[in-house]
């Protein structure tokens, strides 16, 4: 199929899947022919995967490293399951983060901020 099929079952710009395919993220596209690439439906699935591991929050370089695993047929269930503790444990510490952000932010909605008396300070000397 041409990039714009794939483009209307994947919901992905041609744009996306042609940086996709630069950096490595899909198997072999062939060319018909006529020298238009021609995907397949396994390069749907990829685009698909892909998408999903982004909305996942693994990074592009962490599913590139799972994609040739994955495609060379070499990727271990320890493997996946390395990745996926990582991941679980980068977004447990994010939450963390985000928790204490908004905790913060409501201290200062509330005038808890222990630096208004500072910035008060600051702005009652100029």
């Amino acid at each position: 199929m041409r990039i714009s099929a794939i483009c209307l079952k994947t919901g992905m710009t041609k744009d996306t899947i042609r940086f996709y395919e630069k950096l490595g993220l899909l198997t072999r596209v062939d060319r018909g022919e006529n020298g238009y690439k021609d995907y397949a439906n396994t390069h749907v699935e990829q685009l698909n995967l892909i998408k999903r591991a982004k909305e996942l929050g693994f990074t592009l370089e962490e599913i590139k490293q799972l994609a040739s695993l994955l495609f060379a047929k070499k990727l271990t269930t320890a493997e996946m399951e390395y990745f996926l503790k990582t991941k679980e444990k980068d977004i447990d510490d994010k939450i963390k983060k985000l928790q204490q952000f908004k905790l913060e932010i409501k201290g200062t909605l509330q005038r808890r901020c222990e630096y208004r008396t500072r910035l008060i300070k600051l702005t009652e000397k100029q």
